[in-house]
């Protein structure tokens, strides 16, 4: 059977989950899981993803997501097809590491029905994935101890002041749902909160648990009928006249290729150029290097692109070329400049 077509569009919001193959484990320890963290850095900045919950569990993570533009597709299979690359090279293993293809469920986003229950609903999903798993315990008093399981948004996001969370990391949303403020007080009070949600887990159902439950593993949208109806009209528009691949590649590459075009000029800039100066640079030349390693790692896009806007020999000399920068050519820039340009690149 053909697999169903993901939807995608502007301002999305997901539930994003995927297994181990034959449920075994994807991560062996904490090194492994601050690459999947890093990498997870890495694709909101090329995609321009917002991350509101996430967990990584033993064989399993889950994550919900905001997509700006419409490139959920682009973006997961860069983050899969690389945490995978990365694990299997540091533990000296082949083949694949998850299971069948990640799940990704539509989220109705607060306010489009006047509804906000499901969105609420994914992130206390999301959050309180530990305590299902008994990682998490009840201490006395009624205080649960979190901590048990770093490796969630819940202890390294919510429970943190801004400037110590992920960049990418976005608590607004569940903490205005909650009528809880960014300040310690209003942090302290979403710990409580997130005590008493683990208390109703362990002694019954909530509401949460059982907006997540009852859909279907099958199932693609979390949301009532008129959010449905909307997503399929959607599908539907897209798809006209299309094959039945057809996953809105236009949009997939819009961030990608539109903020590639910005990083370039600005880039060139820096360095005092015109793009079109690009075109007269010698092969191995520093600069132009420097800057298509900024366009790669804020984009999406391909090495072709690279190959054919820097005017580099082709694809697979733009890995070649990137790799001589880190190993030896960036050595070569004069200290000051080179550390002017690392801030640029922080700011940039």
């Amino acid at each position: 059977m053909a697999r169903q077509v993901r939807s995608e569009f502007e301002g999305a919001y997901y539930h994003v989950m995927a297994r181990g193959n034959r449920r075994e484990p994807i991560f062996e320890d904490d090194q492994d899981r601050e690459s999947m963290l890093e990498g997870l850095g890495e694709v909101c900045d090329r995609t321009g993803w917002q991350v509101h919950a996430w967990v990584f569990m033993e064989n399993h993570y889950h994550m919900v997501l905001h997509t700006p533009e419409a490139n959920l597709v682009t973006g997961m299979k860069w983050f899969m097809n690389t945490y995978t690359r990365r694990f299997n090279c540091r533990h000296h293993r082949w083949g694949r590491l998850f299971g069948d293809r990640y799940k990704a469920l539509v989220i109705e986003p607060p306010g489009h029905a006047g509804v906000e229950d499901y969105l609420r609903s994914v992130i206390w999903y999301v959050h309180l994935n530990p305590v299902r798993a008994g990682l998490v315990k009840r201490l006395k008093g009624g205080a649960w101890n979190w901590e048990a399981q770093k490796w969630s948004s819940l202890v390294s996001g919510y429970f943190r002041a801004p400037k110590q969370r992920q960049r990418w990391m976005h608590t607004g949303v569940s903490l205005g749902m909650e009528q809880c403020s960014d300040t310690a007080s209003g942090r302290r009070r979403y710990r409580r909160l997130a005590d008493e949600r683990a208390g109703e887990w362990k002694a019954k159902p909530s509401p949460g648990r059982e907006l997540q439950e009852s859909r279907p593993s099958t199932g693609w949208y979390l949301g009532c009928e008129g959010f449905r109806d909307w997503l399929l009209d959607g599908i539907a528009e897209r798809l006209a006249g299309k094959s039945n691949s057809y996953r809105c590649s236009e949009q997939a590459h819009e961030h990608g290729e539109q903020r590639a075009r910005e990083l370039l000029e600005a880039g060139c800039q820096f360095f005092g150029w015109q793009v079109k100066d690009l075109e007269s640079l010698k092969g191995g030349n520093v600069k132009r290097l420097l800057i298509a390693e900024l366009v790669r790692g804020h984009t999406s896009v391909k090495q072709q692109w690279l190959a054919e806007h820097l005017h580099l020999k082709s694809a697979g000399n733009v890995s070649q070329q990137l790799r001589r920068l880190r190993l030896e050519l960036r050595d070569t820039l004069e200290p000051k400049l080179l550390r002017k340009w690392e801030r640029f690149v922080k700011n940039v």
